[in-house]
């Protein structure tokens, strides 16, 4: 890997030396010349038999450089491609920001800044969003999101239709596919997971 990067002999330049050096880098000119490498190795096949995972996840990463006592983490966010292991975007956020809000802001320009076909947005409740979910099926992709009380009429009509209290009758679903794993090891107890998804809500929600 050395050798591939240009350090035939093995010996690489200290961590102050490359802080050094990517402090004079135009960080977006880099980031976009890192996108673009990698992007035809981590594209899914054409012929793959299920679509490619790409998380989207925002992370600030402390002790990289000193900052004036005004200053904070270096924060971005950005998509992961699981099945490759490489960041196939990201984008910077700024520093005072609401984390939540700040990741949200930049979400869009993330987004445009990947190929969805033949891809499934995932990522946690945060980006359970109507705008990034339309504009991720506008480019071709899918979604998978959790969701949480932040999308709180979305989980409770979840909760109706999956888990309803016992004081209301429950409708026999419609559409109901139930997947499972078993997990052993360890010694443990055989570990035993479903999952049951339908389409039943589809045509009422939005």
């Amino acid at each position: 890997m050395l050798t591939a990067l240009g350090f035939p002999d093995g010996r690489t330049p200290c961590q102050s030396t490359l802080q050094r050096l990517f402090r004079h880098l135009d960080g977006d000119a880099l980031a976009a010349r890192l996108s673009a490498f990698f992007a035809p190795a981590a594209a899914p096949a054409p012929d793959a038999p299920a679509a490619q995972g790409v998380a989207i996840d925002g992370k600030a990463q402390r002790g990289r450089l000193r900052f004036a006592p005004t200053g904070g983490a270096v924060h971005a966010l950005s998509a992961f491609c699981h099945e490759q292991g490489v960041v196939l975007a990201h984008e910077p956020i700024g520093a005072g920001a609401d984390k939540a809000e700040a990741e949200l802001s930049v979400a869009p320009a993330l987004l445009r800044r990947v190929d969805w076909h033949g891809r499934v947005l995932t990522g946690d409740a945060l980006f359970c969003q109507r705008d990034l979910c339309a504009q991720v099926l506008a480019a071709g992709g899918d979604y998978l999101l959790l969701v949480k009380a932040n999308q709180e009429t979305l989980a409770h009509d979840i909760t109706l239709l999956f888990d309803p209290p016992a004081d209301v009758a429950a409708l026999p679903l419609q559409d109901c596919r139930l997947a499972h794993t078993v997990e052993t090891g360890h010694g443990r107890t055989p570990e035993r997971r479903e999952l049951l998804a339908s389409t039943d809500l589809t045509g009422y929600l939005d």
